[in-house]
């Protein structure tokens, strides 16, 4: 049996958000010996610079080859449909200057989508941060001494503007070198003086875990793991998602919670069961 730990300087997979999962509950009560995973990066000026490829700020698939891919096992469950269980894969299937493109395919359907994932493209370089200052983040009793910094960005389409705020919590030593981040997207309509400005989402993404064991076949990956809570287009988001840097698309385990219409809970677990990871030669 082998322990993977994530790599040292992330070359990034992705966060946010690919599906994947699994229980430390279903792991085997014998005592098994977890070297911890060694933090990355060592400086809050090194997690500065490493954003644009870092898993905890979504950069997915970034740091793989074509041909890379991750197979999950995914479990819904809602009373109106009772439980399904199926299994889908996610494949890196072509690269361009502008865009990555990635295959989901469901097994046993037929079923496949391809598509593309943008570039970061300088969004979250360090000379587009603006610094807020030191903030001491607490979770639990843990206690992270972080430097905050925001990106925004702005798009215009005809006489709306969106705008995309970022705002991370940095610290060293730990995986990404995120502790928190926060989200949001504002619409700003130009033609309409009564409600020029809707917010389109808010979420804020916490780090709970670190060091997690989590089994994958014959390997146990330690992960990290982020709480995820608020609202993206009017529905409530609300997620633990644990990823390790050897996975493409980062992704480990995924438990996730919403609303169906009625207000009827449903959850999905996304569990990784197979993965394989391709050099990057392009």
């Amino acid at each position: 049996m082998t322990t993977v730990k994530p790599r040292r300087f992330a070359r990034a997979l992705a966060v946010a958000w690919s599906p994947v999962a699994l229980l430390l509950a279903a792991l085997s009560p014998v005592a098994w010996s977890l070297a911890a995973a060694e933090p990355s990066p060592a400086t809050i000026e090194e997690a500065l610079a490493g954003l644009e490829t870092s898993q905890a700020a979504a950069a997915t698939w970034q740091g793989f080859g074509i041909g890379s891919y991750a197979r999950y096992r995914q479990q819904t469950q809602s009373e109106r449909y009772g439980v399904r269980d199926e299994s889908y894969s996610e494949t890196l299937v072509r690269a361009t200057d502008e865009a990555l493109y990635v295959e989901t395919a469901v097994s046993g359907t037929g079923d496949a989508v391809t598509l593309p994932q943008s570039r970061r493209s300088g969004e979250l370089a360090a000379a587009n941060a603006r610094p807020l200052g030191p903030e001491t983040v607490y979770h639990e009793s843990r206690r992270y001494d972080t430097q905050v910094y925001a990106f925004r960005r702005e798009r215009r389409i005809s006489y709306v503007i969106d705008v995309d705020l970022h705002t991370f919590w940095l610290a060293a030593r730990v995986p990404g070198g995120v502790v928190k981040v926060r989200h949001e997207r504002r619409e700003i309509n130009l033609l309409d003086p009564d409600r020029p400005v809707r917010i389109r989402k808010d979420v804020e993404t916490v780090l709970t875990d670190t060091d997690v064991p989590i089994r994958v076949g014959s390997e146990t990956l330690l992960s990290y793991c982020y709480q995820t809570r608020g609202f993206q287009g009017g529905d409530p988001v609300n997620a633990r998602n644990c990823f390790n840097d050897r996975v493409p698309g980062g992704l480990v385990r995924q438990e996730a919670r919403q609303q169906e219409d009625g207000g009827e809970d449903r959850t999905a677990t996304h569990q990784l069961v197979e993965f394989r990871a391709v050099e990057k030669e392009w």
